[in-house]
């Protein structure tokens, strides 16, 4: 009975990991979003405001997402409706599409951010980046995919695969924040001492 309540109270702390973690990057997304015209250049400052902006809100969204445990509830009522309607049997050629679509749109996402040598992605790169991972890793969990349902049950120390998978990620995204703000303050410094206040 001991080894229960310590395995739930484990698995709650995970969860409040979790969670705390998301909402520190909608934190952190929120930030980029306001800092914008200290960050880029005057002409790619509307842009950058809107990738925070939607970045920011899909951060959100995950976060209510994972306290109400909503998408769990959207699978067990899709899965209701196309019972209903018969088409539950060939859900998994829909559930491959959806995923290879996804990851057509995250091919895209990256062609465009590594050609964008100037534009909104080079600012914080890695940051967007391992954001994209992270919505990506959300999105195909989400759609309940057998075998990947199979994986991520794989537990790691009493702990499910999926919220391991998940920690990682956003310890590489705060990790990839740092740097940026690091980047930041070195640019500021180096602003600083070529372009003295009393000159601006």
């Amino acid at each position: 009975m001991t080894e229960k309540y310590l395995f739930l109270y484990g698995m709650n702390i995970i969860n409040l990991l979790i969670g705390a973690g998301y909402f520190i990057l909608f934190l952190l997304s929120l930030h980029s979003l306001t800092r914008a015209a200290h960050i880029v250049k005057p002409q790619h400052v509307n842009g950058y405001r809107l990738l925070w902006a939607v970045i920011a809100i899909t951060i959100l969204m995950i976060l209510i997402s994972s306290i109400f445990d909503i998408s769990k509830t959207l699978m067990d009522n899709t899965r209701i409706i196309a019972n209903n309607q018969g088409w539950y049997n060939n859900r998994y050629s829909l559930q491959v599409i959806f995923i290879t679509g996804i990851f057509a749109i995250l091919l895209l996402i990256t062609v465009v951010s590594e050609a964008s040598s100037s534009g909104i992605f080079s600012y914080n790169g890695n940051v967007i980046r391992w954001l994209i991972v992270l919505f990506a890793f959300n999105l195909i969990n989400s759609v309940s995919l057998h075998f990947i349902d199979q994986i991520m049950n794989i537990r790691i120390l009493g702990f499910r695969i999926e919220r391991c998978i998940e920690i990682a990620v956003i310890i590489f995204i705060l990790i990839s924040y740092k740097r940026h703000f690091y980047d930041l303050k070195i640019r500021d410094q180096h602003v600083s001492y070529v372009n003295p206040e009393r000159f601006i």
